[in-house]
């Protein structure tokens, strides 16, 4: 299956700056797998998104399909072909 992942400007620095990827995934994979794999690629990435628990950085949101994956199940979100992945700092406003 394929998924796509969108990053951020400040994200994508780590993808050679090229905020848009594809993935070919295994069946039933979910977003944690995505992770490890996208860490490979992308060395740091896992670091910035996740934290020392293994859940999602406070600092960060991730949507399948515009779904906050918070709402979902979180990094255990499984994923199926054609999915839409956007990751994206969180905003603070003060």
């Amino acid at each position: 299956m394929e998924i796509t992942i969108r990053l951020t400007k400040s994200l994508a620095r780590l993808n050679h700056d090229q905020k848009d990827t594809v993935r070919s995934l295994s069946d039933g994979c979910d977003l944690a797998k995505l992770i490890e794999l996208l860490d490979q690629d992308m060395s740091g990435i896992k670091k910035t998104l996740i934290n020392h628990n293994g859940d999602i950085n406070d600092s960060i949101n991730i949507y399948v399909n515009g779904e906050n994956v918070r709402y979902l199940q979180g990094t255990g979100t499984t994923l199926s072909d054609g999915d839409h992945i956007g990751i994206i700092p969180a905003a603070a406003a003060g």
